[in-house]
């Protein structure tokens, strides 16, 4: 499983296959009710066997094609851990698949490209974040939207300290777990938010979360979403020291993620980061406003095409709504979508939110 970045959004789109199959559900769904996500992945796969039959293929070539997602149907395991939707994407060369923090349509789509329209709300600047939640015991990172949050992996890197420092240095493993904060006559101690913490013990949360950060910044690659801190106040400053992603925003979510069910996190999680994106709708907007009439904005759709194919758009406002004509639909999401791998900030808006109430408006960088 792959996160969603502009670099893995730039592969799909670049990919070269003979043949590409696209399938979609959503996975809202956990424990007892697992079941449903593999009866649901069943039918779209079933739905997307059929269009293979249409494309000419043959049944022992279409089930050697689809045989890794049968593996995926079947693992029990991999459904109890599932957000808002699942994306799986399979040409003759292989298979990758994106557990989304977002719902998408339950959809099987064999054409002659990926098909990424439902990915939109997930291209969009001010709607998806991330939750670090910092544990002693067990660190994790979510993926989130407003209404879901899925846990990613985190790469190469131990999620608990006793297991870091065991590996890191044995000796100091058996005195961070002997010692006691503030305790100990010759340990002096500092004082973090009224929490006393040892020297010793600072330095191996430290030490600790800067490993924690390096595998984070390697699990999410090359996104910029704001991130929200959880997790005991005293871990917030020390791991802000640790931390080298930009994304990390200023206000956390204080209190013992052992105790604090996701759920609660997630909403104040969303609540720290509603307003961030809301100020940086307004700026995008009032940058198209101050460059109208300058030659640095658009809002032809034909033209804002050529200008997302060429590199052009710096941010694209797209209104998708039914009203559109299918056609106009499919020319909006390939221009968010070039927009988007090229760099620019794209944000998918209400028709009534649109700069001059216009389907889709772009700045142009020049």
């Amino acid at each position: 499983m792959s996160i969603i970045t502009r670099e893995e959004i730039k592969r799909l789109v670049n990919e070269d296959n003979e043949i590409y199959i696209s399938l979609y559900m959503p996975t809202g769904i956990t424990g007892a009710d697992a079941k449903q996500g593999q009866i649901r992945l069943k039918n779209v796969l079933r739905a997307a066997q059929d269009q293979l039959i249409e494309h000419g293929y043959k049944k022992p070539g279409i089930e050697e094609m689809t045989d890794s997602v049968q593996k995926l149907i079947d693992n029990t395991l991999f459904w109890s851990y599932q957000g808002g939707g699942l994306a799986v994407f399979l040409s003759e060369k292989g298979m990758c698949y994106y557990q989304l923090p977002v719902e998408v349509p339950e959809l099987a789509v064999v054409s002659d490209g990926y098909h990424l329209k439902p990915l939109m709300q997930l291209l969009t600047e001010d709607g998806h974040f991330y939750i670090l939640s910092l544990n002693q015991k067990h660190v994790r990172l979510f993926s989130c939207s407003k209404h879901f949050a899925s846990e990613l992996h985190l790469e190469d890197v131990p999620t608990d300290i006793e297991t870091y420092l065991k590996y890191d240095d044995p000796e100091k493993q058996l005195q961070f777990s002997t010692h006691t904060p503030g305790g100990g006559g010759a340990v002096r101690a500092a004082s973090y938010h009224g929490h006393s913490v040892s020297d010793e013990e600072k330095t191996n949360l430290l030490r600790f979360f800067q490993e924690i950060d390096k595998g984070v910044r390697k699990t999410i690659n090359d996104t910029n979403a704001p991130m929200v801190l959880a997790g005991v106040e005293y871990y917030l400053p020390i791991y802000r020291e640790a931390n080298k992603y930009n994304g990390v925003v200023a206000d956390g979510v204080i209190g013992s993620t052992e105790q604090m069910q996701l759920k609660e996190m997630h909403e104040h999680s969303w609540n720290i980061v509603e307003p961030i994106f809301s100020q940086k709708r307004k700026e995008a907007t009032d940058r198209y406003n101050e460059f109208k009439g300058t030659g640095r904005t658009l809002n032809d759709v034909e033209e804002i095409i050529r200008a997302a194919y060429a590199g052009r758009i710096e941010t694209l406002f797209v209104a998708l709504h039914e009203q559109a004509s299918p056609d106009n639909r499919d020319l909006l999401n390939d221009a968010a979508i070039q927009a988007y791998i090229q760099g620019g900030a794209v944000y998918v808006i209400g028709s009534d939110e649109a700069p001059d109430k216009q389907e889709v408006a772009a700045v142009l960088r020049y």
